[in-house]
């Protein structure tokens, strides 16, 4: 499905602003340093969001929390989770959503997770998580569990994105990342993706770091 078509359907009855920030979140992720978080990485997310939002409470705040993930992003960006809610929020103003609205408090919550990626469910043996929070953490991590080509091309394009780094450090900063999701209990918070991705993810991880080490 088109990033667009999702986009006009969840803002269907916002005013017309709506279109500038449409415009804004585009360019964004067209933007040619964005080589892993970009257009076409949203785009698989959202259409594996396709096939687990009938399991969400409010679909609505977790289309939005996607679209908002990542309009700041890049490794000089510190605080690119604080100006994401930042953007949300004056979205929500500037299109005459309350502040005070469930819409947008669940919005937010799911924008502050984001900055962690780990919630109770992650780091208790044999817990499940069930919340938004859950499915859309585990959204993110699902190209972890997928097969040898993908998670290959993700982290080369992550690394792509990444080149302002020197590569000894990037190395050393993504072998700590994979050591430390094989160090809880669980990558996935949610059964559906636990049952689906975890086993391979296992597996992917500990082999990169085999690599790196």
């Amino acid at each position: 499905m088109e990033l667009e078509n999702v986009w006009n359907k969840l803002t269907s009855d916002l005013p017309s602003t709506k279109e500038e920030w449409w415009t804004k979140i585009l360019t964004s992720l067209n933007d040619p340093k964005r080589k892993c978080h970009n257009y076409s990485y949203l785009a698989q997310k959202i259409s594996l969001y396709e096939t687990i939002k009938h399991l969400l409470k409010n679909r609505e705040a977790v289309e939005y929390a996607l679209f908002f993930s990542y309009i700041e992003y890049g490794p000089m960006t510190v605080d690119g989770n604080e100006k994401n809610i930042a953007h949300f929020k004056q979205f929500a103003t500037e299109c005459g959503i309350p502040l005070e609205s469930d819409l947008v408090r669940d919005t937010l919550v799911l924008l502050e997770c984001n900055s962690s990626c780990m919630t109770e469910e992650h780091i208790k043996e044999g817990a499940f998580g069930s919340e938004d929070k859950h499915y859309f953490l585990d959204l993110d991590m699902a190209v972890l569990g997928m097969d040898d080509v993908t998670y290959n091309q993700y982290w080369q394009s992550e690394k792509e994105e990444n080149d302002v780094v020197p590569e000894s450090m990037y190395n050393t900063f993504r072998t700590k990342i994979l050591k430390t999701f094989l160090q809880i209990p669980n990558i996935y918070a949610t059964k559906e993706f636990r049952e689906k991705y975890e086993e391979n993810a296992r597996r992917n991880l500990q082999r990169d770091v085999s690599c790196l080490d």
